[in-house]
């Protein structure tokens, strides 16, 4: 993200496993949690949608990030975090997008799609 109002946008789709296991889906920007779901613990058997947004604000060591959540097509979940100590200049950072579960098809992401906007 070079320039201040430059962004990153991923949408994906998936799919939590039919069993009564907890299941997590966490993003991550770096080793910083930026959102997960916390109110549907155990979602089974249904879909979810998951959109990130990860935008250089003023400078370029602090990244404002929206992370929204749809599972099931009703329940919403939504996470705000201003990450800083950032150096958006020279450092590459990884965002990485978790499914955790007890099993291994607890989680399921069918397909993503990233988008980088410059400003």
């Amino acid at each position: 993200l070079s320039t201040t109002g430059s962004a990153i946008q991923i949408d994906c789709v998936g799919q939590f496993g039919a069993n009564a296991n907890t299941k997590d889906l966490k993003v991550y920007l770096g080793a910083t949690l930026l959102g997960q779901n916390v109110y549907t613990l155990s979602p089974n058997g249904v879909d979810f949608r998951l959109v990130v947004s990860i935008t250089r604000s003023s400078g370029s060591a602090t990244a404002k990030c929206g992370v929204s959540m749809e599972i099931a097509g009703g329940v919403s979940e939504a996470n705000f975090a201003q990450v800083g100590s950032l150096n958006l200049i020279t450092t590459s950072y990884d965002i990485t997008i978790k499914g955790l579960g007890a099993g291994a098809s607890d989680v399921n992401v069918f397909s993503s799609m990233a988008t980088k906007l410059i400003a």
